[in-house]
């Protein structure tokens, strides 16, 4: 399926927020390039646009425009954000997101890159029994957050649950 984007008319076949030529500015702007070609990008697009909605979606201030839209936004109710457009921290969010996308899995297997990245070996004994213990945090290599990009997502989130403003 090809990258449509959603351009602020709850759309309900988009599929991403925004597009590769815009990604690659933002990306051209801190003097890196993405070595993919636009549909590799575009493919980026497409799973960053939908990890932003599966992980954020529920927290997104407002509430869809459009029952039917395909993603979560535009929204209404959402304060000084407006439900004809796409907020921009939400695009550079999504830029963020697909570059690190087309360098690797946003979202790996558990099991294939899932490993523990923090782990200490404790052993335990008392004479002949021995007991071995996997330390550390227990973080695995899916627990990777990306700040700047949740960053540009805070504005968009509501507090506690509370996602929609009141006047």
């Amino acid at each position: 399926m090809p990258l449509i984007v959603e351009t602020g008319g709850a759309l309900e076949n988009a599929n991403g927020y925004t597009d590769a030529a815009t990604v690659r500015e933002y990306w051209e702007d801190r003097a890196q390039v993405i070595e993919a070609d636009d549909i590799e990008v575009e493919a980026a697009i497409v799973v960053a646009s939908q990890f932003v909605d599966l992980k954020f979606g529920p927290r997104f201030i407002g509430k869809k425009k459009n029952p039917d839209q395909a993603l979560e936004w535009p929204r209404k109710c959402a304060g000084p954000y407006s439900d004809t457009s796409v907020p921009r921290q939400l695009i550079k969010a999504v830029a963020e997101y697909a570059k690190r996308q087309v360098d690797a899995p946003l979202q790996p297997d558990p099991g294939t890159a899932g490993e523990v990245v923090e782990t200490t070996e404790i052993l335990q004994g008392v004479g002949e029994l021995t007991t071995r213990y996997a330390g550390g945090t227990g973080r695995t290599a899916d627990d990777v957050r990306h700040p700047l990009a949740e960053g540009y997502l805070a504005p968009l989130l509501g507090i506690g649950g509370m996602n929609y403003l009141k006047r």
